[in-house]
């Protein structure tokens, strides 16, 4: 992969997303930004996708793909995603994005232009329904995620609001304190990066250095790999977290 310093790198995770990838989208995006680096990581699919991120990285010198050998879900292919920027790349900021757009690319312009210079090093896109905003959202996934996310507030001793919008970006800085250990937790890995900023920082550190930024908007995409089952498993994986990140090396 090239060496030149982007100002941001964003990880794309693509698993089968052949029927899905926003191809003409994201090539424009190439061209509006050339400041930033794709990075689509083709998390051992099963269908086309590997060629079609072979030939947009064809297409575009700031379109990078990474083949990852065999399907470990979302959160390690984020993960090995961000490892692969944080230590070939000199950018000052990364990020990621699901690959169905559900938040758009012009909201991560946004906000990055809103903090790239600012005092917050992780910004958290926020689904927050208002007025002046296009947040389409089912209403079985609103209510199971608010439930989830008064339960996630609690884990953490913070205010969250929505810790599962698949828009985040951070300071390189971060990646080997969030990203060196392999992630617990398969469906609230964004969790589980909190909580380990939070203990390694403190608490009033993450206050005060960790931002939810509402969207503007974001639209629920057909094809989601979370199945409405998997929302059963939330209980579970967050007694895990608990146990892993709250009885032990927490600075409060």
């Amino acid at each position: 992969m090239s060496q030149e310093r982007y100002s941001l790198v964003l990880v794309v995770p693509c698993f089968n997303e052949a029927s899905r990838l926003r191809h003409s989208e994201i090539l424009q995006w190439a061209d509006r930004r050339a400041d930033w680096l794709w990075l689509l990581v083709n998390d051992g699919s099963t269908d086309g996708t590997q060629q079609i991120l072979e030939s947009l990285q064809a297409r575009r010198p700031n379109i990078n793909i990474l083949a990852l050998p065999q399907n470990g879900g979302k959160a390690q292919a984020v993960r090995e995603g961000l490892r692969q920027a944080g230590t070939r790349h000199e950018s000052p900021w990364l990020g990621y994005l699901d690959a169905d757009f559900a938040t758009p690319p012009g909201e991560i312009e946004r906000l990055f232009n809103l903090h790239q210079h600012g005092r917050f090093d992780f910004v958290l896109g926020s689904r927050v329904r208002r007025l002046g905003t296009v947040i389409e959202r089912s209403p079985l996934r609103h209510y199971f995620g608010r439930v989830g996310a008064t339960m996630i507030s609690m884990l953490l001793q913070m205010p969250t609001y929505d810790t599962q919008c698949g828009a985040k970006l951070l300071r390189r800085s971060l990646v080997p304190i969030l990203f060196s250990e392999p992630l617990v937790s398969r469906w609230l890995f964004d969790v589980e990066l909190l909580a380990r900023y939070r203990n390694h920082f403190g608490l009033p550190e993450t206050l005060s250095r960790v931002i939810e930024e509402p969207l503007e908007s974001w639209k629920e995409k057909a094809g989601s790999k979370l199945r409405p089952k998997d929302l059963l498993r939330i209980p579970g994986e967050l007694w895990r977290l608990h146990k892993r990140y709250n009885a032990r090396n927490c600075r409060l």
